[in-house]
């Protein structure tokens, strides 16, 4: 096996680096709804940490939560519709909620899954968009922090039934165990907004590293402001999709040809220059 980096297309650009070591979770056990399915992964030759097409993902504290109903965003190269039989040739994107976890509990439990405390769900309701064969291992953010390695679902993105991801925030202690990759902790406050009336309500979470939460100061955009406002969200945008790419990987596996040839797995993550998580059953039957 080895994975790629650098790279926004499966068979084209970005480097290779072979795998040097794996650390399955001790606790993984695909016959109970693939408990703990998360695992390290070491390359020999390191990642180059450019900030330019490759960065180490953003880890949340251990045990940190999500709330329901925050926007999730998952990448991966995984199939784009459930009848496909080839992975996507350019890395994809889509947006998601974080489903309720009971709510979650109760649709799995009606085909005989178990959605563990240490999952968590996100999708849509509707269905029509989520996670598919290929995903797995791949990374879930919610405002850039890597909240989530895709694990199982019942098809592809159905109705009622959200993907279902390794909550990696339970299992941040265990990465440090084998991992020195600790990173500065980020914290995450809710701006609040002061109204005319002299009430409060919550607004979006923001991002902060110290000081006072931001406010927001409503006034009459100015002629030419629009289409500035609407170049700056563009341009935020695009930037959050450069974050969220840096930190992705493809899993692969060598065919057994000549000359050498490979072929997609799973998704991945970097958390340092050697470092990287992805899910267990993606690696775990490999190393029997």
């Amino acid at each position: 096996m080895s994975v790629v980096s650098g790279t926004t297309r499966l068979n084209e650009g970005g480097t290779r680096h072979k795998l040097q070591a794996a650390i399955v979770h001790p606790g993984y056990d695909v016959d109970d709804s693939w408990l703990h399915d998360i695992a390290l992964i070491k390359v020999v030759e390191p990642f180059h940490l450019d900030g330019v097409k490759v960065a180490a993902a953003t880890l949340p504290q251990q045990g940190q939560p999500v709330q329901d109903d925050d926007v999730a965003i998952i990448v991966g190269w995984g199939l784009v519709q459930e009848t496909d039989t080839q992975p996507s040739e350019r890395l994809q994107k889509a947006e998601l909620r974080i489903v309720n976890q009971l709510e979650c509990q109760c649709a799995y439990k009606s085909v005989g899954e178990q959605v563990h405390d240490t999952n968590l769900c996100a999708g849509v309701l509707q269905g029509g968009i989520g996670a598919c064969q290929g995903d797995s291992g791949g990374p879930l953010f919610v405002d850039g922090v890597l909240v989530g390695l895709t694990s199982f679902s019942l098809g592809c993105a159905r109705p009622n039934f959200p993907a279902v991801f390794t909550r990696v925030a339970s299992y941040i202690d265990w990465i440090n165990q084998h991992v020195q990759c600790r990173l500065p902790p980020t914290r995450l406050r809710r701006a609040t907004v002061r109204r005319r009336d002299g009430g409060r309500r919550v607004g979006a979470c923001a991002w902060s590293r110290g000081g006072r939460p931001g406010r927001r100061r409503e006034r009459v955009p100015q002629p030419g402001e629009y289409r500035a406002a609407a170049a700056a969200a563009a341009a935020a945008a695009a930037l959050l999709w450069h974050h969220l790419v840096l930190p992705s990987l493809s899993v692969q596996v060598q065919r057994p040809e000549e000359p050498p040839s490979y072929r997609h797995a799973c998704g991945g993550v970097v958390l340092n220059q050697y470092w990287a998580l992805t899910a267990a059953h993606c690696i775990a039957s490999r190393l029997q």
